[in-house]
């Protein structure tokens, strides 16, 4: 239980290798659930200040909450942008290795072989890997904006 509590990579252990092994579809939730993330963590703690003037613990106890979950948000979003800069990275790589291998063995081999020579399937989502990242470094530097904002204003 400590464990969890206090390490990342326990956390996020299997949602991290769903989506290294994931498709565009396990990317868009990602993106999607960090965008709903974000609007939930920030609307919790503008409904927390809004009951702080009628109720005044519950809004106290509520504010709490919506503190820890801005915490958790912006931790699963850099999480995930750290991830998707990774595969981004590592697709990156791979793909200049493939492609300096192929002309080493162009270079090797007559013109009649190389013209039956297919490519090598690289399992690469490179694109939606580096919108990941940029949605996650905005949401998590973000949203700890946006909920000091809230709380300096008080709404």
């Amino acid at each position: 239980m400590l464990k969890w509590l206090f390490s990342v990579s326990a956390r996020h252990h299997g949602g991290i290798r769903r989506y290294e092994r994931g498709g565009g579809g396990v990317r868009a939730l990602t993106a999607f659930l960090m965008l709903a993330f974000v609007a939930a963590s920030l609307g919790l703690e503008w409904f927390s200040f809004s009951l702080l003037s009628e109720q005044f613990a519950v809004g106290i106890l509520l504010l709490i909450v919506a503190i820890c979950f801005v915490i958790a948000t912006a931790e699963f979003c850099l999480v995930y942008a750290i991830t998707g800069f990774r595969m981004f990275f590592w697709g990156v790589v791979v793909r200049l290795a493939d492609r300096k291998g192929k002309r080493r063995r162009r270079s090797r081999e007559a013109e009649e072989e190389e013209e039956e020579e297919e490519e090598a399937p690289t399992r690469s989502h490179c694109l939606s890997d580096m919108l990941i990242f940029l949605l996650g470094l905005v949401c998590s530097i973000g949203v700890v904006i946006a909920a000091v904002a809230l709380g300096v204003t008080g709404i």
